[in-house]
């Protein structure tokens, strides 16, 4: 048997067996209209059982991912496509194409999790401020980053913070785009763990929430550092104003 070249953002989407049985197929030229085409394989890939073909046949049929080439009869993955109108910066109404949904569904990934993180795939795009075409393929690849880290730590459940959490790089990198320095971040991290610990809440991802929290305090901060010296200027005014006053009483012959 020829090398099979296997993609692996489809392997990782539909599973290694699935994605080889894709490859076989295109590097085969198979026709996928072949009543047999299982026991067609099956008789090239000695490797595989005849129920994992069948099996792995029937996944691509069932989730529709495959349809025929313009060529020829090859079998290829839909994924999330570019943008046909051009390239385009990330607005906070952006939300990805239904096919965004169905490829991460294959992933086991939940709506409800896709949905969770869109917030902040927004937020640091929009922070970004560049044109792009390829926001959906962008965002498949972040929801299925995010979702690898959410399951090694929770299983993919809501979870309460715990005393050691730390954002993620992106946070700060988010935070630094808005003009927040690190140290600034840093040193409201444990007011908000401690909070938050007490509270008892539990959340899929705490990330979003912290850049919330940081913006609030640094706005608090900036108005309360405005206010101060508006106040200091003020009193500066008044001072200069009486110096005056004094200076020309001072200066009187009585």
């Amino acid at each position: 048997m020829k090398f099979i070249k296997i993609n692996t953002e489809e392997a990782e989407t539909i599973g290694l067996k699935a994605a080889f049985l894709l490859a076989f197929i295109r590097s085969n030229n198979i026709d996928k209209n072949n009543k047999n085409l299982a026991d067609i394989i099956s008789k090239k890939i000695s490797f595989m059982k005849i129920s994992e073909i069948e099996e792995s046949i029937a996944k691509l049929e069932r989730l529709n991912l495959i349809k025929p080439g313009t060529s020829n009869n090859i079998y290829k993955l839909k994924l999330p496509s570019g943008n046909s109108l051009g390239t385009s910066v990330i607005t906070k109404n952006w939300s990805p194409s239904e096919n965004v949904y169905e490829v991460l569904s294959m992933g086991n990934i939940k709506k409800e999790f896709i949905n969770s993180k869109l917030p902040e795939f927004r937020l640091y795009w929009m922070e970004k401020n560049v044109a792009k075409d390829d926001w959906n393929h962008k965002f498949v690849n972040f929801v299925k980053q995010e979702w690898v880290k959410n399951q090694s730590y929770n299983n993919g459940e809501p979870y309460q913070i715990d005393f050691d959490w730390e954002p993620s790089k992106d946070v700060y990198e988010i935070l630094k785009m808005a003009g927040i320095k690190k140290s600034f971040v840093q040193s409201h991290l444990k007011d908000f763990v401690l909070y938050w610990k007490e509270n008892g809440l539990a959340l899929k991802s705490w990330n979003t929430k912290f850049v919330e929290f940081i913006r609030r305090k640094n706005l608090v901060e900036n108005n309360h550092e405005e206010a101060k010296r508006s106040i200091e200027s003020r009193q500066k005014e008044n001072a200069n104003k009486e110096s005056k006053r004094n200076s020309w009483a001072e200066n009187l012959d009585i």
